[in-house]
């Protein structure tokens, strides 16, 4: 969200690429660490099904999505900044409720010793 609004205030390419860089970089250091961390609740089966279905359908239908949103930019045009803006701006909304959502179900299953699925 941030890297957006920085790109929206100063659009350059150079700027870009660092917000890209840090980005995967904030990926790294918190956000896979913080997924495997929801693995922990889990049984071994759940783990390996749901790893599977992320890797094979989660991924490339991300990407399926992306390069979509890379074909409306052409078709778009001027506009496509402004709604790819909200469409960033409603995601990471939705993120936030389901990251607290998760976070909570998680700290009641360590805490009563207990498997989530």
């Amino acid at each position: 969200l941030l890297g957006l609004i920085v790109i929206n205030i100063h659009p350059n390419l150079v700027l870009a690429m660092w917000v890209m860089v840090m980005t995967r970089a904030l990926n790294y250091a918190l956000n896979q660490p913080s997924k495997e961390q929801l693995y922990i609740v889990t049984t071994k089966q759940t783990k390996y099904k749901s790893k599977a279905w992320i890797e094979v359908f989660g991924t490339r239908s991300t990407e399926a999505a992306a390069q979509t949103v890379n074909l409306a930019k052409v078709s778009i045009g001027a506009q496509f900044a402004m709604l790819s803006s909200v469409l960033v701006f409603g995601l990471v909304g939705a993120w936030i409720f389901i990251a607290i959502y998760l976070g909570r179900l998680h700290r009641q299953a360590i805490s009563e010793d207990r498997f989530v699925c």
